[in-house]
């Protein structure tokens, strides 16, 4: 070995700190690669290591080198029986020793590694372009678990389309540069696309699924299975669900709005479809997330002794939607349009510690008086050992609150029993003055004309 006066662990000074029997024993131990684990400092005051020697574990190494008064000062420790100065400590100097070397060697190198890239990389951006040029093509595929994607290189083929090309697994485009065969939109593409996909499975999905599968789209390179069918937008389609009666009781179907079409479901956010008739590629209109549509595909039957609380349970979980009800004895769904009734009436108020002239908004859902419900798609009810599901009409709902509030009424905060739950409604908390009221009591003929019930109890008066 040569001499390095600059680094402590040269030969010379190895040689004088172990003798030549440690020094062949130590050698055969690195060679060996009995060296399991090493750390230390930019100075090497501080090095640790595990060398495996006879015992049914690591041997431990504690070592520190110190720069005293031109001398290097070894002071060290092992675990082993020796206890120090031993063959496991020089197998841990020899093995800083070499990388020493492989590292000064490395540095010495890379002046002419980088000035070689580069020329490399000249000599690609100045070579002649070819007519045959290497493209991506974006296959997609469908299975169990849902939308997959496929890269694939290929060239342009003289009799038209795309030769067959090779897939483009997730370790061809690690490389430090962009290769140069591969455009940087496309680049970006897949390195997304890799960063993303954290499963084995190349699935599309989620909120960046979806924003990949328009950037694919655009492309005008995205196809449908080996065939290479090519895939264009389709336009917005609302999901429907129903229920069917099987052999294992009733099961929850999803359907689109063309029965001749095959359709698959796409888990993106937002939901779309994959039209495999046409190859067409559209979202979903539905307010249900990709997560929950996957569970509700893979809800099994419900057993006829267990509708009735399965039924419940599951308008529960997915109260942000109405799903439908299957015929049964005991369940009653109401899909009709809500009438918008207000009440007014005299009820007592905390603050004012009197009975206030106040306005009651609820809606008649065919036999049902609801109070007003802005956060859940259905209310569930209990009747006559009935289970009544009633979709709630959150357009009718809002536009009949929005109306009120701009004739000057304010929303009051909850009330006492037996009006608790409901939306009640006054002209604020300043100075007594009917005057407030004149709004809404001017404009009661013209919703009674738009299809408003009022109810206005005889005790309701603005002498206050």
């Amino acid at each position: 070995m040569t001499t390095d006066t600059a680094f402590p662990l040269s030969q010379q000074q190895l040689e004088h700190w172990f003798d030549s029997v440690t020094f062949h024993r130590a050698q055969a131990y690195l060679q060996a690669g009995k060296v399991v684990k090493l750390e230390y400092n930019s100075d090497l005051s501080d090095i640790s290591a595990q060398v495996w020697g006879a015992a049914f574990t690591p041997y431990r190494q504690f070592i520190n080198l110190k720069h005293q008064d031109g001398v290097w000062q070894l002071q060290n420790r092992c675990t082993c029986p020796v206890g120090a100065n031993c063959k496991h400590v020089l197998a841990v100097l020899l093995r800083l020793q070499r990388d020493h070397k492989q590292n000064k060697l490395q540095l010495e190198q890379q002046p002419v590694r980088q000035l070689n890239q580069w020329f490399s990389q000249v000599e690609l951006s100045l070579a002649p372009r070819q007519d045959e040029k290497d493209v991506v093509l974006y296959l997609l595929s469908y299975g169990q678990a849902g939308l997959q994607l496929s890269p694939r290189r290929v060239r342009q083929s003289k009799k038209g389309g795309y030769t067959k090309g090779v897939a483009i697994g997730k370790y061809d485009l690690v490389a430090p540069n962009i290769p140069h065969w591969i455009e940087q939109q496309d680049y970006r593409l897949l390195s997304y696309f890799r960063a993303q996909s954290l499963r084995d499975l190349p699935l599309l999905e989620g909120d960046w699924g979806y924003q990949l599968l328009q950037q694919l789209l655009s492309s005008e390179r995205c196809y449908f299975s080996e065939a290479r069918y090519p895939v264009t937008s389709g336009p917005k389609r609302p999901l429907h669900f129903s229920w069917q009666s099987t052999a294992a009781g009733q099961q929850l179907v999803w359907q689109l709005d063309d029965a001749e079409r095959d359709f698959e479901l796409v888990y993106t956010d937002p939901p779309c479809y994959l039209d495999s008739s046409y190859y067409q590629l559209g979202e979903l209109d539905t307010n249900l997330s990709s997560q929950q549509l996957k569970l509700l595909n893979k809800m099994p039957p419900i057993p006829q002794q267990a509708l009735m609380p399965s039924v419940s349970r599951l308008q529960q979980l997915f109260n942000q939607t109405s799903l439908p009800l299957p015929s049964a004895e005991g369940l009653k769904q109401v899909t009709t349009a809500p009438r918008p009734v207000l009440q007014l009436k005299m009820l007592p108020h905390k603050a004012r510690g009197r009975n206030e002239p106040t306005a009651i908004l609820q809606f008649q859902y065919a036999s049902y008086l609801l109070p007003l419900n802005l956060t859940d798609a259905q209310t569930e009810l209990q009747q006559d050992n009935h289970n009544v599901f009633v979709k709630r009409h959150r357009g009718v709902e809002t536009a009949a609150l929005e109306h009120l509030l701009t004739l000057d009424l304010v929303q009051l905060p909850p009330l006492a029993p037996p009006y608790a739950e409901q939306s009640a409604f006054g002209v604020g908390e300043g100075p007594d003055n009917p005057l407030l009221w004149h709004p809404l009591l001017d404009a009661l003929p013209r919703l009674e004309q738009q299809g408003w019930h009022i109810a206005r109890d005889e005790n309701f008066n603005l002498d206050i």
